[in-house]
């Protein structure tokens, strides 16, 4: 298996502004690198809708171990700005929501003695 950060910093040198200009201005040529951020990029949006639509807890396990794999294998600095804090924001927002539902639950329970 091939590192991700080689890979995305391939096609313009890795954090010039070449590299990240959108495909549509380069031509008719869309440089590997270019490909691959957005195949990661879908990959990151695909995985966090089906969390935020999922209702299967040993589903939504599963996903949380997807979410932690995707975040330690690729490279944010070669990668859209802002693409890290929208996962850790929306993450934030759906272990609030499980810990509130918890907690409302937890409360409906009979007091223990």
């Amino acid at each position: 298996s091939t590192p991700l950060s080689p890979q995305l910093q391939r096609g313009g040198g890795g954090g010039s502004s070449l590299s990240r200009r959108s495909p549509a201005t380069q031509g008719a040529f869309t440089p590997y690198s270019h490909t691959l951020r957005a195949t990661v990029h879908e990959i990151h949006y695909a995985v966090l809708c089906a969390l935020d639509n999922e209702h299967n807890i040993a589903a939504r396990a599963q996903l949380l171990k997807c979410v932690s794999v995707l975040v330690v294998h690729t490279p944010y600095n070669a990668m859209q700005p802002g693409l890290i804090f929208s996962i850790l924001s929306r993450l934030h927002r759906y272990l609030y929501s499980a810990y509130e539902s918890a907690a409302s639950s937890s409360s409906l329970l009979p007091p223990t003695p």
